[in-house]
């Protein structure tokens, strides 16, 4: 056996084993998509039910949590009303009072203002 006879084996062995080992990952994906295919077709059926009872399981958390959240709100809707209306009457009372004049500057600063 010569040189170019034993490269001619040893490079069929080459193409062969390569060609064996990329076997191994591609009956992988036959099978895994040949799986999730089968899968699919069995839980399809199931997805409307299970859609069904997630959106009333939503509905009811968000109507649950609505009731307990409002009692806040109105509490703070009340206290922010409140609070306006305090400075509202206090603004007013405050400007409904006679100013007097207080500190050493008020004295000039009025008359400038009356000339």
């Amino acid at each position: 056996m010569d040189l170019a006879t034993g490269r001619d084996i040893a490079l069929v062995t080459l193409i062969i084993e390569a060609f064996v080992l990329a076997l191994v990952p591609l009956a992988a994906f036959y099978f895994g998509i040949r799986g999730m295919r089968a899968l699919r077709l069995r839980l399809d059926p199931l997805f409307p039910m299970v859609q069904g009872r997630l959106r009333r399981v939503a509905q009811t958390t968000r109507t649950a949590s609505e009731r307990i959240v409002r009692p806040f709100i109105a509490l703070g809707v009340l206290r922010a009303q409140a609070k306006g209306t305090t400075r509202a009457l206090i603004r007013t009372a405050a400007s409904a009072r006679p100013h007097r004049n207080q500190g050493r500057y008020s004295a000039r600063i009025t008359e400038r203002d009356a000339t």
